[in-house]
Formats: C-alpha cells, structure tokens, sequence
C-alpha cells in the first residue's frame, strides 16, 4: 500500500512538473528558472550559481569571496529545485493608486552533501559561476525508471 500511494504521487508529481529530456541513457528533468536539473538515471541534482566579490576587493580574496557566493547561490538554487518557492505578495491601494506593493519569496531547507563539480567559470564581468550537485536520496528514482 506505501509502495502504490509513493507511486501515485510520484506520477501525479510528473504530470505537473516540467517536461524531461533524455541524453544517451539519462533522464533529465529542468526544474525552475534557475536552471536546476534532477538526473533521475544516475541520482542527482545539479544547479548552478553566481556570485561577485564585494566592492574594494582584489586579487585571490575578490575570487576566493565570488567562489563562496556563488557555491551558496548554487546552494540556494538546489533547494528551489527540491522544494520550490514560497511566494507571498501584498499590495496596498491608495486613493486609486498603488500606495505599497511588496513581494516576498522563501526557501528554506537543509542540503546535505552538495560538492562543487569542477572548476569554477569566470566571466568576462568579472562574476564567477559554480555547478554544485548533491545525490538523491532513498530509493525514488528507481521506482520512476522500472
């Protein structure tokens, strides 16, 4: 019976999710703006990020800092590809007009056992951009490639 319900919300979940693409023998799901990827044959997600150094930095502590910002922006993009985003809005109006308009998003989670994969990419803005991946857990995607 805890098999059937897992099954059935695994497929409910496909239907709604983004459409997969499949590469030689891997099944890719794309989750999200952000670029997040759940590899469903081999276990994982991936997502990228991008970070900066802070103004008046130079040299390794400028690429040291960008490298942090962007592992945790990556970091960030995973846990929207798990768990999606919450999003609150509220808007005040005002005689007729829009007086405050204030739009919130939440993630919150804990990511265990993401790594860098290979090298960092720096960009011609002097931005730097990481790939981070973290395996998945349990036996869920066995069931969706049986």
């Amino acid at each position: 019976m805890r098999k059937q319900l897992l099954l059935a919300a695994v497929l409910l979940v496909g239907m709604a999710a983004p459409a997969s693409t499949q590469t030689g023998r891997d099944v890719i799901q794309t989750v999200g703006h952000k670029g997040g990827r759940i590899n469903w044959s081999q276990n994982y997600i991936e997502a990228e990020g991008t970070g900066l150094c802070r103004t008046g930095q130079q040299g390794a502590r400028c690429r040291v800092s960008a490298i942090r910002a962007a592992q945790v922006d990556a970091q960030r993009n995973l846990l929207e590809t798990v768990k999606g985003v919450s999003v609150t809005s509220e808007t005040t109006v005002s005689q007729m007009m829009t007086a405050s308009d204030v739009i919130r998003t939440e993630v919150s989670g804990i990511i265990r056992g993401a790594r860098p994969v290979g090298e960092p990419t720096y960009n011609s803005d002097g931005s730097v951009t990481v790939t981070m991946r973290m395996p998945v857990f349990g036996n869920l995607s066995e069931v969706l490639i049986l």
